[in-house]
């Protein structure tokens, strides 16, 4: 949240933002809704301790096993999955077909 305020905002004003202003627009949404108190200081030595809500929910399980932090070590050999073709752009008729000129 903080990267996209400081690099996206304010509207048409992008990058505008100095550190403690984005700072106080990620904690008024914080505590708009209420996951820090009114009186909380947020800074860059303790954004990364808020625990939001959906923590647990935020990263669907990755299926390429090349990716260690969500299925353990990643796959070093013999890690090439055969390739299932199920279908064809022909078969369902949205391939253009070549014009003739």
């Amino acid at each position: 949240m903080y990267d996209y305020i400081y690099r996206a905002m304010p509207f048409g004003v992008a990058q505008s933002l100095t550190h403690d202003e984005t700072y106080r627009v990620v904690a008024y949404l914080l505590y708009m809704n209420e996951i820090i108190d009114e009186d909380f200081v947020l800074n860059d030595k303790n954004i990364g301790k808020i625990k939001m809500p959906n923590v647990e929910g935020f990263l669907m399980p990755d299926p390429r096993p090349d990716i260690a932090n969500v299925n353990g070590n990643p796959c070093m050999q013999n890690c090439n999955t055969p390739t299932k073709i199920i279908g064809k752009a022909r078969d369902i008729d949205v391939t253009p077909e070549e014009e003739k000129s």
